[in-house]
Parts: C-alpha cells; structure tokens; sequence
C-alpha cells in the first residue's frame, strides 16, 4: 500500500480494528485475534510520512482512552467526526492490537523526531496511561514498548518520565494516604515500578547516571 493511502485512510482503519475487537467474543476468538495482529504489524512495518505517524499516534492515544478528543485541534485529525462516533478500546485485545503499533511508530521516530517533537509526548503519555491498566496482556506491551522508546528518545523526556514514575510510587509509600485512595495508589505503585524497571531494562550494556536513583526508588519500596 503506497504512503499516500495509509496517510488517508489510516484512522478509519484503526477504528475497524478497535470496532471488530471490541464486537467479538473476546474470549475464544483465535482466529479473528491472529488476523488483527497481522493487520497491526502490516500497518508497524509499513513505509510512513510524517502525516501519517502523527494521525496514527493520536487516534492511538485517544482510541486507548490516553488522550481526550476534545485536547486535539481539527488540524491534528483528518476525520475528527468519524473518531467522536466510536467506540474506545475497550477489551485487552483492542487495547493490545493498538499497542503492537508501537514498534513500528518508535523506530521510525528515532529518525524523524525532533527533541521538542510534540509526539514523544503523546507516545510516552500513553504508553503510562497504559501501564495502569488492569490487564497483565496489556501492561506487558505497554512495558515492551516503553523500553523501546526509552532507547531512542531524548534524554530529557526520560527524566520526564522518571519523575513521573518516581511520584506514583512515592506516593503510594506515603505515611498519611488515605484508604479510600489506598486501591489506586497500590495501581500507581505498581505501574511506576514497571515503568521504572523498563527503563533500567533499555540500557543493558552500560548504566547512565540516573540508574542508580531508579533503583534505590524500586528497592525502598519493597
């Protein structure tokens, strides 16, 4: 499929796939789930423009529940109206077709965007929103996917990103939290120490500075 096509027409077909996942029998369906995953990765390996990366990451992070439709301008989407009509991601087999795209959107990042690039933003914001979900299929691509970008992005949103970490485990190790709260900081907890440890996981050969604060957070709150 020529670069042209999938700039036209790749939100529509993102919301085929969120559509069809979420209609089945989410449960049994081998077949329909093995069909969808080599849509995924047609669409991760195919040659892209930039357009056409910037609408993917966007209809992603919305059809995940990331990112609320109302925060993107007109000019970010080609077909606003039609995304307003749908449906989000709503079972782990949707949420985890979406995130398989992350590969594929990732390695072509590392050569087109820019450090003050808007996008590693909205790649990271979602790949943490998903982290704090519930299903162990879908924080387990999260995590992949997160090591990946953490391989290739700038520096700065690491440390972004680390902070972000740091706070939600943090948090939920705080002596005056409330126990009505105490379920979703146990979620925060857990989430920040995955995210943590994929990034201690993207640097394998060597160790940068920011390591050992990472595991000192991770060991302080066992």
């Amino acid at each position: 499929m020529e670069v042209g096509v999938w700039e036209e027409h790749i939100e529509y077909i993102l919301l085929i796939l969120v559509h069809t996942l979420n209609m089945s029998n989410a449960e049994a369906d081998d077949e329909l789930s093995a069909i969808t995953s080599k849509t995924a990765s047609t669409i991760a390996g195919a040659l892209f423009n930039d357009k056409t990366v910037e609408s993917l990451v966007l209809t992603t992070a919305y059809l995940l529940g990331a990112k609320p439709l109302a925060s993107l301008k007109k000019s970010d989407l080609q077909h606003k109206p039609a995304l307003q009509e749908t449906d989000l991601a709503r079972t782990w087999r949707a949420k985890q077709t979406l995130l398989s795209l992350f590969p594929g959107v990732i390695y072509y990042a590392q050569f087109v965007f820019t450090e003050a690039n808007q996008l590693w933003t909205y790649c990271f914001d979602t790949l943490l929103y998903c982290l704090l979900d519930t299903h162990r299929e879908v924080q387990m691509r999260a995590i992949l996917a997160f090591t990946l970008a953490t391989q290739v992005c700038p520096e700065a949103c690491i440390t972004q990103n680390i902070q972000k970490l740091q706070n939600w485990v943090k948090t939920a190790g705080a002596p005056n939290k409330k126990a009505a709260s105490s379920a979703t900081t146990t979620v925060e907890a857990r989430a920040g120490i995955q995210g943590l440890g994929a990034i201690v996981q993207a640097f394998p050969h060597n160790i940068p500075s920011f390591v050992p604060e990472i595991l000192v957070t991770v060991a302080g709150s066992l």
